[in-house]
């Protein structure tokens, strides 16, 4: 999450716990995170206090172009027609009608260091939720893996 957009889900967090019943176990599981740790308990105010002490700690990846998450996955696929259309979009200098020759490459060369560093990220965060789901694959029983995220809402 960005600093600041974390609350919302974490109050949807808390009002999931007010629904539990007194018998449900619950956690909070963080990552990415120093090192992988669930506690598992009865206790659902004290897992709601936890809640609170969380904060947003993405940051916004910064670039000389505005490249939205889907073009810089289609620019680094080689997909011509994405390329074209923002190349157009963010290498025409509006002053002089015409177009700087590196810019092209700088824009390829911006979402390819993006898109490594997203899937960097990705794969962080996909080791992550296996650690997680094998930490509770030793408790007996049922269980609900309720997953906070602000990444379907990400703009580059």
């Amino acid at each position: 999450f960005l600093p600041g957009a974390i609350r919302p889900a974490l109050a949807a967090a808390q009002r999931f716990i007010d629904n539990l019943r007194p018998s449900d176990m619950v956690g909070v599981y963080v990552f990415p995170f120093e090192r992988p740790r669930i506690d598992i308990t009865h206790d659902h105010a004290a897992v709601k206090a936890a809640l609170t002490h969380l904060v947003g700690r993405r940051e916004r990846a910064i670039g000389q172009f505005h490249l939205t998450a889907s073009e810089i996955i289609d620019i680094t696929a080689n997909d011509g027609d994405t390329f074209e259309r923002v190349v157009s979009r963010e290498c025409n200098i509006r002053t002089v009608g015409l177009r700087d020759e590196t810019c092209p490459d700088q824009v390829r060369a911006e979402a390819g260091s993006l898109g490594a560093m997203y899937e960097n990220e990705a794969a962080q965060r996909l080791y992550g939720l296996g650690v997680a789901v094998q930490d509770l694959g030793v408790l007996p029983g049922r269980k609900t893996l309720v997953l906070l995220s602000e990444i379907g809402r990400a703009h580059v």
